[in-house]
């Protein structure tokens, strides 16, 4: 799963209020915040749509609300070195987005659909400019092939033809000479 999780999950403890898992998402540039106990093991996750539809569409005041309060606890999990079409079909099964990735015990990051997506669109693109190279290389040597027994084609083709010109030269020419000397022995008579 390199380069498609986010190098460290963003966490915080239990207590930590909406306005401060709000605060954490906006300062990291992330969705979701994995809710860890002291010893850094995942306990649940928030994620921005919790904050939206259990504080913020239900009027509560974010600096009361605790994570506890609105975190899920049914947190699906990951082994960081899991594939992606792993991850992906753990994500459909379970109805998530994002997936916290714990590594012997403790948060280790956490993988998302968009990252996931973005990963093996890479891969993808990556390989495609691969065989893309691989074909016009192959194409060249081809070529370059085809090339080399036109060429030895034709040289073969043309020492056949000097071999033909030269036998029927040969032939012509002998074919003249006995009739130049029977026409001198005719006219020794």
């Amino acid at each position: 799963m390199h380069g498609l999780t986010h190098p460290e999950a963003v966490t915080l403890g239990p207590d930590a209020t909406a306005w401060e898992l709000a605060d954490a998402m906006d300062a990291h540039g992330v969705g979701s915040i994995v809710i860890v106990d002291a010893a850094r093991a995942p306990v649940g996750i928030v994620t921005d749509r919790d904050l939206v539809r259990r504080v913020v569409a239900r009027g509560l005041d974010e600096s009361k609300v605790r994570a506890s309060e609105i975190m899920s606890r049914d947190l699906v999990t990951g082994d960081p070195h899991e594939t992606s079409g792993e991850l992906l079909e753990r994500m459909r099964a379970r109805g998530v987005r994002r997936i916290a990735l714990v590594d012997d015990g403790r948060i280790a990051g956490v993988a998302s659909f968009d990252d996931v997506l973005t990963g093996l669109a890479t891969v993808l693109w990556n390989a495609a400019d691969a065989v893309r190279v691989e074909l016009r290389e192959t194409a060249r040597k081809t070529a370059t092939r085809r090339r080399a027994e036109a060429r030895e084609e034709l040289v073969e083709d043309f020492r056949s033809y000097v071999s033909e010109l030269e036998s029927s030269a040969r032939t012509r020419i002998e074919h003249d000479v006995r009739g130049f000397f029977d026409w001198l022995g005719g006219r020794r008579d």
